[in-house]
């Protein structure tokens, strides 16, 4: 986590493996990093940036995006096939 301000390092976040992309709900303060290596979304607090949960999200996540109004994630993953085929998985917001 970095100060928005200063950009100093204030801490480092572990999540899972080969984090690709981040995705962020201001409305419910939660920061959702897509860890393709790890098959999952890790969910953070992102005031503290306390990890807050870790959800299946299909093989490969890369790319996420959030519904302000119904805090839905919209995940976007490689699928079974390593991207020829990719699929969308909706993860409910926590």
């Amino acid at each position: 986590m970095l100060d928005a301000a200063t950009g100093r390092l204030l801490r480092v976040v572990p999540v899972g493996q080969a984090p690709v992309a981040l995705a962020v709900d201001e409305r419910r303060g939660r920061v959702y990093v897509a860890d393709s290596g790890s098959d999952r979304v890790t969910v953070l607090d992102a005031a503290s940036g306390a990890v807050r949960a870790a959800v299946p999200a299909g093989v490969g996540p890369i790319a996420m995006a959030v519904d302000p109004r119904t805090g839905k994630i919209f995940v976007l993953d490689k699928g079974p096939t390593g991207g020829r085929h990719g699929v969308i998985t909706i993860v409910s917001a926590l």
